[in-house]
């Protein structure tokens, strides 16, 4: 069992509201992650973010579960987005990692 210790969002967070970009700061450099309806891809992006290496994008499929969503990637390991907000969200692969991610707005 996954658990995640935050507090339950007071608004409407569903599937749509995930697709866009979002970029996570790391220490040193930071990292789009894009979200369309049928994909999502990541790649790290310059002072100017631009991007250092093309996207590739993998498909998808997101679920609802409750407060958070589900993204699947196959057969593969899949990821859950805890959304604390409209515009932050934390992105988690169980067991690996857990990054911060912060709506990027054109």
């Amino acid at each position: 069992m996954i658990m995640l210790s935050a507090a339950t969002p007071s608004f409407a967070f569903d599937t749509t509201e995930l697709l866009g970009k979002w970029i996570h700061k790391g220490a040193k450099s930071d990292m789009i992650v894009e979200f369309t309806p049928t994909s999502m891809s990541f790649y790290p992006v310059g002072p100017d973010r631009k991007p250092l290496a093309p996207p590739q994008p993998t498909s998808v499929t997101y679920r609802l579960l409750g407060d958070t969503i589900g993204i699947d990637l196959g057969p593969g390991p899949g990821f859950i987005v805890l959304p604390h907000d409209h515009d932050t969200i934390t992105l988690d692969i169980p067991g690996l990692f857990a990054h911060r991610l912060i709506r990027l707005r054109p």
